[in-house]
C-alpha cells in the first residue's frame, strides 16, 4: 500500500457533496456518477478519502473512490460526533462536517480500518 499523503474529508447529502481538501478549502460536487468520477479521477494516487455512513448516499463515493485506487474508509458518524465535541467543535454546518471528517481522518488514519467493498457472497447475505 502507498504511503497516504492527502487527506479529504466529505459530508455526504442525497444531492451534493461537501468536501474539504487537504489544504482546507471546502468544494461542493453533485452526488451522481458524472460528478464523483470525474472529481475522484482529477485526485492525486496517495488520497484517503474519509465520509460517513449515511445508509446508502455513501455508497457510490466509496465505490468509485475505491475503483479508482484510493484509499476508503466510512465512518461511524457517532465516532465523528465524539472527535468533535472532544475537541470543542461548536459549529454545525456541511462544510463543518467536511472539515472535521478530514481533520478525524488525518489524526487517526493509523487506527481505522480501510473500507473494501462486499464480497459477492456478503451481497446475496443483504
Amino acid at each position: 500500500m502507498e504511503m497516504v499523503t492527502n487527506f479529504v474529508g466529505v459530508d455526504v447529502a442525497s444531492r451534493w457533496l461537501d468536501i474539504c481538501l487537504h489544504n482546507g478549502s471546502v468544494e461542493r460536487i453533485d452526488n451522481s456518477l458524472t460528478a464523483i468520477t470525474e472529481w475522484v479521477a482529477s485526485l492525486p494516487r496517495a488520497t484517503a478519502i474519509a465520509m460517513e455512513v449515511t445508509g446508502r448516499y455513501h455508497s457510490l463515493l466509496a465505490s468509485v473512490a475505491f475503483q479508482h485506487g484510493h484509499t476508503v474508509y466510512v465512518l461511524n458518524p457517532r465516532a465523528v460526533y465524539h472527535y468533535a465535541a472532544g475537541i470543542g467543535r461548536r459549529q454545525k454546518s456541511d462544510k463543518a462536517d467536511a472539515a472535521i471528517i478530514r481533520r478525524y481522518l488525518s489524526n487517526e488514519h493509523d487506527s481505522l480500518k480501510p473500507w473494501r467493498p462486499a464480497t459477492a457472497n456478503q451481497e446475496l447475505i443483504n
